[in-house]
């Protein structure tokens, strides 16, 4: 049977190799192939092979006349788990909300039975991204009733009837989030401009969470009692 991804597989125990069996025995899963072996029969391939008593989970390339196929009925694996097995790199930013959830599936129901110690730390990085969307608000269109919008659009006229020609040119940009960032940022750090330098070090360098700070003196006012009127 011709390995492909996603395959289970099993190491053979005779392989021909001048330096003797590489992981003879070991099993695991078909994450990637390797471009420059396409041409070679059977191909080569990177294998994600399950731990042992004695030796630590890894990936490992073979060539495809060193593998056996193992039954994989009821096995199935994504293309995005595969790619993170491989890589071990979580561009979990990069799939829609349906590929997360999906993937988020399958990682819970091929954890117990497959044991991979990759998989609860791609999990890992699925539940914070879907908590981290579930946090942000809805988007808000242009035709909305919404004070964003209201605001916006106001100080957009104002500008555009000062400099006609320069509200086109605003309309060139296309990384507004990422431009408001940068300025709740800045204005957001304000403060620390009227701290002293013996201050600021304490802060730059660990010392004093300035946040917890922060957090502290809210409280403090929001419990103040205001003086009696008399």
């Amino acid at each position: 049977m011709r390995i492909e991804l996603g395959m289970r597989v099993r190491v053979k125990r005779e392989q021909n190799r001048i330096c003797g069996p590489l992981y003879p025995g070991r099993d695991g899963v078909v994450v990637a192939d390797n471009f420059c072996g396409s041409d070679m029969d059977d191909g080569y391939w990177y294998v994600l092979l399950r731990a042992t008593r004695r030796a630590k989970e890894r990936i490992e390339l073979f060539p495809g006349t060193h593998l056996e196929a193992i039954d994989q009925a009821g096995h199935p694996y994504s293309a995005q788990f595969l790619e993170m097995a491989y890589r071990q790199h979580y561009r979990v930013k990069e799939y829609d909300q349906v590929t997360l959830v999906a993937l988020l599936d399958e990682l819970v129901a091929i954890e117990k039975e497959d044991g991979f110690a990759v998989i609860p730390t791609i999990r890992r990085a699925v539940d914070l991204e879907l908590a981290r969307r579930g946090s942000e608000p809805a988007p808000v269109s242009p035709g909305t009733e919404h004070p964003a919008v209201s605001v916006a659009m106001d100080v957009l006229r104002g500008y555009g009837r000062a400099d006609a020609v320069a509200l086109v040119t605003l309309a060139t940009y296309d990384d507004w989030q990422k431009i408001a960032r940068q300025e709740l940022e800045r204005r957001a750090t304000r403060i620390v401009q009227v701290l002293d330098e013996a201050t600021l070090e304490v802060i730059a360098a660990g010392g004093l969470d300035f946040t917890v700070l922060c957090r502290e003196v809210a409280t403090e006012l929001s419990q103040a009692v205001a003086p009696p009127t008399a």
